[in-house]
């Protein structure tokens, strides 16, 4: 210290030091978060957020789920459903008063019998979403029927992953540079908004932002949040879970099939149609689920759900989406 020349006498002052190494820690952090280096562990900050703030909540009243069950499938004896079967569900749903009938089951091939009834009742009734899987690149996809090809009754049911297995973030629409698709649940939630005149439009001042009634969902940054350089093609939203402990109603498909569902439970309702048998894996994990054990996992419907849930509660609540601070002040 006493070799130091005096020009640098202010920085032997311990106040001075120790701004000097808050300064470098400072850096430090900023430069490993710049590099993806603290990623992981903010993303694991986050889930552990929304597991302590979620609320015990009631079914979102809007929604029903149709599960295909490991039992359903045995009663029924055959897999994949018949296009007969699957068309006997969608239209007593239909005629119990669904808002919209969404398919998670793809129907790229027909599967006789009753497929020429099948088309017709997705043709002649505008509730019936069904779905694709979005083809981009090498990805092959899943087409939809051919009787919907091209409509406004298809949406891709892509399901965004991060690494770890986590789903934390939801898509509204995808484009490959030639064609622009709209997503399953957006698909679903519009149909029920529709009657009650939300219609979907470009936000005043920036017509590129997509808006349902009063409220602007803005597309994710590849920088949002605890994210470094995230895929953030398409149009993206984070998913909020802080009400989502209060399950959906759910039935299985044997109980519509046969006729025995409660009338209450389809009329102005978003009916989903989608497999949870353990047999046909379509699982995923959340920020609810504590750990990586099979007990902590949901159906891919159920994710669909969420998504229509918090559509609905953008449209008709005015509940904005989840967003983050600038870069600036994050930093």
């Amino acid at each position: 210290w006493r070799a130091w020349p005096r020009s640098w006498k202010p920085l032997r002052s311990p106040v001075a030091v120790t701004g000097l190494i808050a300064l470098a820690i400072g850096l430090a952090v900023l430069g490993g978060r710049q590099l993806g280096l603290l990623e992981t562990l903010e993303l694991a900050a986050y889930d552990w957020y929304v597991r302590i703030t979620a609320r015990e909540t009631n079914p979102d009243p809007r929604i029903l789920l149709v599960a295909i069950t490991e039992e359903d499938i045995k009663k029924i004896g055959d897999w994949p459903l018949h296009d007969e079967t699957l068309a006997t569900v969608i239209q007593r749903l239909l005629q119990g008063g669904a808002r919209a009938v969404g398919v998670d089951v793809y129907r790229d091939v027909p599967v006789p019998p009753g497929t020429q009834r099948f088309h017709d009742l997705l043709r002649g009734d505008p509730r019936t979403v069904v779905v694709t899987k979005f083809m981009e690149g090498t990805k092959q996809g899943v087409r939809p029927p051919p009787v919907l090809e091209g409509t406004d009754q298809v949406g891709f049911n892509d399901i965004l992953v991060d690494p770890g297995g986590t789903v934390r973030r939801a898509l509204l629409f995808l484009d490959d540079g030639t064609v622009s698709l709209p997503s399953f649940p957006l698909q679903l939630a519009l149909r029920y908004l529709q009657p009650k005149g939300v219609m979907p439009q470009a936000d005043p001042a920036d017509p590129s932002l997509f808006r349902l009634g009063h409220t602007t969902i803005r597309p994710l940054d590849s920088s949002e949040g605890g994210y470094v350089r995230a895929d953030a093609r398409g149009y993206q939203f984070m998913l909020d879970y802080s009400g989502s402990r209060g399950a959906f109603d759910t039935v299985t498909f044997t109980v519509v099939l046969d006729g025995t569902i409660d009338p209450a439970l389809m009329r102005d309702r978003v009916a989903l149609i989608g497999v949870v048998a353990e047999s046909i894996r379509d699982e995923f994990y959340t920020p609810l689920s504590r750990a990586l054990q099979a007990d902590q996992h949901v159906a891919g419907m159920a994710v669909h759900a969420q998504i229509v849930s918090q559509l609905l509660q953008i449209g008709l609540d005015g509940v904005a989406p989840m967003g983050s601070l600038p870069d600036w002040q994050e930093a």
